[in-house]
């Protein structure tokens, strides 16, 4: 099945993650308005220091693209020449395919995980009338936790509060076109959709 995709890049010097997790927004909306869950994202630029300062959309349908392509805060972005947008190309065979998703586990060993731990216990401990002794912090122990870059976004009901997902990169074995989330990843129950491993240069 062939499917397209583009790339829309930042310009040096910008906030990488941030810029992602904005696309993402635009992406959510754009599929939740539509009904739709076809469009995938991927990363070519990922790496262990940053999610990369190019984002692409995957689909197999190319007008779901442009039409993408032309919503309000990409054209507005393009305009002040913060984002450079490569043009919709058919994705090449033989490319390495990938699934990005957000992961859940690394929450629960990570400063904020912890604390809520802790609050969840003192609040039981009080309902049940005894005192709260935390047991070892098992996050303190070496945890073979995969790579991942937490990407900030914010709530469509409340701007001001901001929450994160913790992006990961999977590789894939076989080709799967559909089963995105909203926001274009794969999740471990029902959304398995894959993406090409993509390299953009710029002209």
């Amino acid at each position: 099945m062939k499917r397209f995709t583009f790339g829309i890049q930042f310009q040096p010097g910008s906030n990488n993650e941030l810029l992602v997790g904005r696309c993402l927004k635009i992406l959510h909306g754009f599929q939740c308005r539509h009904g739709i869950n076809s469009v995938g994202v991927t990363f070519p630029k990922f790496c262990d220091k940053t999610i990369g300062d190019i984002i692409a959309c995957v689909s197999v349908d190319r007008l779901c693209l442009q039409q993408l392509m032309s919503q309000p805060y990409f054209l507005e972005m393009q305009r002040l020449q913060k984002f450079f947008f490569h043009e919709i190309i058919t994705v090449p065979d033989n490319v390495k395919e990938v699934r990005y998703g957000k992961e859940l586990k690394s929450d629960k060993y990570c400063e904020g995980g912890r604390q809520r731990r802790i609050r969840r216990g003192q609040r039981i401990a009080e309902k049940k009338g005894y005192k709260y002794l935390p047991r070892q912090d098992s996050s303190s122990r070496v945890r073979n936790i995969q790579l991942f870059h937490n990407i900030p976004m914010t709530s469509s009901e409340d701007p001001t509060q901001v929450f994160y997902f913790r992006l990961q990169k999977h590789a894939a074995k076989n080709i799967c076109c559909d089963g995105y989330t909203s926001y274009g990843l794969a999740n471990q129950e029902c959304a398995c959709g894959t993406v090409p491993d993509l390299t953009f240069t710029k002209k």
